[in-house]
């Protein structure tokens, strides 16, 4: 039983088949898969990326050889961007 539900209910039957098919992607990738749903945000500073998914509450943090604090947002907006596109699609 899953959270009071019986084992032929149709969301548990759900969950099971997707957790085969992540236990199958697992396999094939040699590696567990990994998801992070975002979205992705940027602070103010542009120093740092955060996932609002708190499965994991990551929060990357963006160095480099930036001319100033604005040119470096625009960087770590750009990521963030292309990761909540990624997200959007899986």
């Amino acid at each position: 039983m899953y959270y009071g539900l019986h084992d032929l209910h149709p969301a548990v039957v759900e969950l099971n088949h997707l957790r085969e098919r992540v236990s199958a992607l697992e396999a094939a990738l040699g590696r567990p898969f990994i998801v992070e749903r975002g979205p992705w945000s940027v602070d103010a500073s542009g120093s740092h990326l955060e996932s609002n998914d708190f499965t994991h509450d990551v929060r990357l943090r963006i160095i480099g050889d930036f001319s100033d604090e604005a040119q470096r947002r625009v960087y770590a907006e750009e990521i963030a961007r292309r990761l909540n596109l990624a997200s959007e699609t899986a």
